[in-house]
């Protein structure tokens, strides 16, 4: 959802709208994600399977490169 707001000359919220509609995954806690410019969305949907996210896993590293430099350049 989203909402239209205005600050000037005084504050002013406009009626709720749907932003985006699809069978997008919902789980409890953020399902989504905003890309740093804020210009983009992530957000994961539904495969056809109601299931079909049961048992998959995504794995994030953060810092990645920072783990590079223990690395041992003769390996």
């Amino acid at each position: 959802m989203a909402v239209d707001v205005r600050t000037e000359p005084t504050f002013n919220a406009g009626t709720p709208y749907v932003l985006f509609e699809g069978p997008y995954v919902h789980r409890a806690g953020p399902d989504y994600d905003m890309a740093p410019d804020g210009e983009r969305f992530v957000m994961l949907l539904r495969d056809a399977s109601e299931n079909a996210l049961a048992g998959r896993e995504i794995n994030i590293v953060l810092n990645w490169l920072e783990g590079l430099d223990h690395l041992d350049p003769s390996e």
